[in-house]
Parts: C-alpha cells; structure tokens; sequence
C-alpha cells in the first residue's frame, strides 16, 4: 500500500505493473485515472473523494491531478512484488539504449526529435537534483493480511457502486 499525494498537475505517467493489479482510493480532490486494454481502448474516469478506481494487472495506466487542489489517494496491489515499468522509461532511456532507427520508425518521428527526448530522460545524479516526480509515494507499512482485506474490502465496493 502507498499514500500518494499529487499537486495540481501532478501527473503519474503511464506506465505497467506486470504481476498485481491496483487499486486506488481518493482521500481528498480528485484525480484523471485511465487504463488501456489490449485492444487499444481508453477506460477512463475522474474519480473524487471517497471512490474507487482498479487497474488490471499488466495493462498500461496513468493518474493526473487536473484540478486545482491537491488530491491524496491510497494505493494497494494483490502482490506484494507489483513491479513498474513506465512507458517513456523503457523506450527511450533503457540500457542499453534501443537503436535509433527503431524508435524513429516506431513513433513516425526524425532522429533530431528521438534524440531530444532521449536527451530530457536521461538519468540524473539523485543527491544533487531534487525529485522530478510532481507527486510523493509514501510507502505505508501493514501486514499482508491487512493489505489483503483491504483490497477485498474495495473490490467489494467497486461492484457495489458498478
């Protein structure tokens, strides 16, 4: 489980948790929350305090604040090991890196363009840059068993309100 507190604009860009699917609870404000299946279509949704939004286990997803207050969700796994992969991480700042001509005829773009982004996702040293992420994750410690009722205790509301 994770506390997770966005900034008007704060954004959690896409990205994957191949082995757990997510849910997430909205404490305060309200959040843009999506997923896309594998057939390429958006389920999307402003969710708003006291509601619920569950992500399937590998398919990619994001969350953004567009609203001008902060918003603070709880998030919980059905795996303890849920893995992240984001999706501009992988493609454009993997090591080593994917071939240029791969990425230019992936995205339709010129070499100049993937070089640029590249350029803007290349790893920066940690101790001397503050956090470029425009939300915090504050890990929350519980036992599995919590977690676990947690999740069923959610997924119970999701079909009620469904």
């Amino acid at each position: 489980m994770a506390r997770i507190d966005y900034a008007p604009g704060g954004l959690n860009p896409p990205h994957t948790h191949p082995r757990a699917t997510e849910i997430v609870f909205v404490l305060e404000g309200e959040l843009d929350v999506g997923f896309m299946t594998i057939e390429n279509k958006l389920f999307s949704k402003t969710i708003m305090k006291g509601e619920i939004f569950t992500f399937p286990r590998g398919l990619i997803h994001f969350q953004i604040n567009n609203g001008n207050v902060s918003a603070t969700i709880i998030a919980a796994f059905n795996n303890q090991f849920p893995g992240t992969q984001r999706v501009v991480t992988a493609m454009f700042a993997s090591s080593p890196t994917i071939e240029d001509v791969v990425l230019t005829k992936t995205f339709q773009v010129g070499t100049k363009e993937e070089k640029k982004v590249k350029s803007r996702l290349a790893p920066k040293n940690m101790s001397s840059s503050p956090s470029s992420f425009s939300s915090t994750i504050r890990p929350m410690r519980y036992s599995s068993l919590i977690i676990h009722y947690f999740f069923i205790f959610l997924n119970t509301l999701y079909v009620i309100n469904f």
